[in-house]
């Protein structure tokens, strides 16, 4: 999904690590996937990680990064939901995707 650059500035403000009381998780919803999904874009995009698509989703007590790199295989990367409470946006975007970036690089 390409957005324009006003969208992604749009979004920018809810997902910045710089202002860690905007947009604390307090639950999550489909608001709050859809708004780490495109945080998840923008710091793939600033670390210069190509991809065809990816994905957030909710299984269990666990979140799921999906990413589908130029293998067209879909690769899934976990974390913890009562982790993201109480955290920001942008902090769970960057705390999950910077241990992953060697990585993903390969698959990119």
């Amino acid at each position: 999904m390409k957005v324009s650059g006003n969208e992604e500035n749009k979004y920018r403000k809810y997902i910045t690590t710089t202002e860690v009381h905007v947009l604390e998780i307090t639950k999550i919803d489909q608001q709050t996937l859809n708004f780490l999904h495109k945080a998840f874009e923008i710091v793939l995009n600033e670390n210069k990680i190509p991809f065809n698509k990816i994905g957030i989703a909710e299984e269990d007590a666990q979140l799921l990064f999906l990413y589908e790199g130029k293998d067209e295989k879909v690769h899934v990367f976990r974390w913890n939901k009562e982790s993201c409470i109480g955290a920001s946006i942008g902090a769970i975007a960057q705390s999950v995707l910077l241990p992953i970036i060697p990585h993903l690089r390969l698959l990119s």
